[in-house]
């Protein structure tokens, strides 16, 4: 949930996620996510989200348990709804699907975390995280 203070919109929202895999042995994992985001406020519009993320990935051990990698790869897709209400216009309800694909790896090194992650979708993007495992 959120609002921006002042807005006479916000935005709600949902998800459920289902580890589809997780064995420990092979350091092997799957996952899937269900999610949503409605806008709420404006009387005279509705605005929702839907999502839908498949994730795997594989942990190996590069040195001890001090360094480890983890290459893995998602695909989501999502459909945008909206219906305008007003009687002030009249505009056609639109219905937008997308999709995307991304590959990246993981490096832990001790309680460190180094990422990149490529996304391919209409605009290609590559990102570097860096992050702290307490």
């Amino acid at each position: 949930w959120t609002k921006s203070p002042g807005a006479n919109y916000g935005f709600y929202g949902g998800q459920v996620q289902y580890n589809l895999v997780n064995d420990p042995a092979k350091k092997y994992a799957a996952s899937a996510r269900l999610s949503f985001v409605s806008l709420y406020g404006p009387k005279d519009v509705d605005f929702t989200v839907y999502g839908l993320d498949l994730m795997a990935s594989k942990t190996y051990s590069v040195w001890s348990d001090r360094i480890s990698m983890s290459p893995y790869a998602s695909v989501s897709t999502y459909l945008a709804r909206s219906h305008e209400k007003s009687a002030v216009v009249e505009l056609e309800d639109e219905n937008m699907l997308g999709a995307q694909a991304s590959v990246g790896a993981v490096t832990q090194i001790s309680f460190a975390r180094i990422a990149v992650e490529y996304n391919l979708a209409r605009i290609n993007t590559l990102s570097f995280k860096l992050g702290v495992n307490f």
